[in-house]
């Protein structure tokens, strides 16, 4: 297996993890407006997986640079502890 092709197999993997996190995660805000560890650590973990398949899209296919393409979605946890969709800005 040559490191693109390594690349490219991390990137399936990490879509799929993000995948099961965006759509099985539980968003709807807490009764006692806490978040619980869990909750946290997801959204952390959904985030960085997204922020590395960026670098790695961007590796892999450069003319993406080019392109005008929508800034990816984050996930963040409000005051009530629910988990919205938040567009990051690239520097």
């Amino acid at each position: 297996m040559t490191n693109r092709e390594l690349l490219e197999f991390t990137l399936k993997v990490n879509i799929g993890t993000c995948n099961e996190i965006y759509t099985k995660m539980d968003r709807k805000p807490k009764d006692d407006y806490e978040s619980s560890e869990e909750d946290i650590l997801l959204i952390k973990t959904f985030n960085t997986l997204v922020t590395m398949n960026q670098a790695i899209l961007d590796m892999l296919y450069p003319e993406r640079a080019d392109m005008n393409l929508p800034n990816p979605k984050h996930l963040a946890l409000t005051k009530y502890g629910e988990a919205v969709e938040v567009e990051v800005q690239e520097l």
